[in-house]
């Protein structure tokens, strides 16, 4: 599993960071909430497999809607919903 700061320095992480709000604002890229909306600031998201930085994210987008998820998990969930969600519809 790869740890952001045992891939990059502090610094690298800080110049990151503020690339990333200037390139999409100072908002989560899932929830799109500001910053100033959170008590604490966004995370710079990652891949545990990989290293490769991928947004910033407030805590709740981080922990519960990303966490540990691969693409397969999210498309079991999403399988899964729309499955449900067709036959509510009948």
């Amino acid at each position: 599993m790869a740890k952001l700061s045992r891939l990059y320095t502090k610094k690298q992480i800080d110049t990151i960071r503020q690339e990333l709000i200037d390139k999409h604002g100072n908002n989560c890229a899932i929830c799109k909430k500001p910053r100033q909306s959170f008590k604490k600031n966004l995370s710079v998201d990652h891949s545990h497999k990989t290293g490769r930085i991928r947004g910033l994210l407030c805590y709740r987008c981080n922990k519960f809607r990303v966490g540990r998820q691969t693409i397969e998990t999210c498309r079991e969930v999403l399988e899964y919903l729309l499955k449900y969600d067709v036959e509510d519809k009948k």
